[in-house]
């Protein structure tokens, strides 16, 4: 009789478990088409290679740009650089910073399905369940970290390669007169922190699954 009733609780979520796979798999494949998409143009020549970075200007530099309202102020604090050069260091950078958060969703969908088939099958807690989020926990803290690095140094080879000044001894003329750019520095204020927060909330998480998968293995024993 309660296997009969256990049977008839799972038929009864297997429509649900269908949908959220097929969810899973289609943003799987959506995320997957925009990754590439994104690491393409990087390599297009028909597109510039984009940095931005913080640049220093005489204090009597300021944007024409003003309010209609009030008073206010406005500089310049960053610009924009474009690039058709070749730039293959920076470009490769870019393509990892910019490809981790698309393969982290990726993994993400798959842990999804894995933790649905797991429920497909009636067994909730599973060793592949447990490392799969664990893996999945590696690769959010890695993408925390990594993608800002990849980003930061991504921009620091352009403007190297480039020939962008990178301080006021570089020129000639009044100190007060010249402009250069200022190079972006990884640090531990670049770590996305919330990716690293769940990253650890994962880790918790397989922990638990970790724990489950043993109650449950006691269990079957015992019947």
């Amino acid at each position: 009789m309660a296997s009969t009733t256990t049977a008839a609780v799972r038929a009864a979520h297997r429509p649900l478990l269908t949908l959220t796979t097929t969810v899973a798999v289609l943003a799987a494949v959506v995320a997957t088409l925009l990754g590439l998409w994104r690491v393409a143009v990087l390599f297009n020549p028909a597109y510039p290679f984009t940095v931005d970075a913080g640049v220093a200007t005489p204090l009597d530099v300021s944007p024409r740009v003003a309010g209609a309202a009030g008073e206010s102020w406005s500089w310049y604090s960053q610009v924009t650089v474009e690039s058709h050069d070749p730039l293959t260091d920076a470009r490769v950078l870019a393509a990892v910073a910019g490809a981790l958060p698309f393969v982290l969703f990726v993994a993400a969908c798959a842990v999804v399905v894995l933790l649905c088939r797991r429920l497909w099958l009636g067994r909730s807690f599973a060793r592949t369940a447990t490392w799969g989020l664990a893996a999945l926990a590696a690769l959010c803290a890695t993408t925390a970290v990594v993608a800002p690095w990849a980003q930061t140094l991504s921009t620091r080879r352009a403007l190297v390669a480039l020939g962008y000044p990178t301080s006021g001894d570089v020129g000639t003329g009044p100190l007060d007169e010249r402009e250069w750019v200022a190079m972006p520095w990884f640090d531990l204020g670049s770590v996305s922190w919330p990716l690293a927060a769940l990253a650890l909330l994962l880790v918790l998480v397989a922990v638990v699954a970790r724990s489950g998968e043993r109650l449950q293995r006691d269990t079957d024993g015992l019947v």
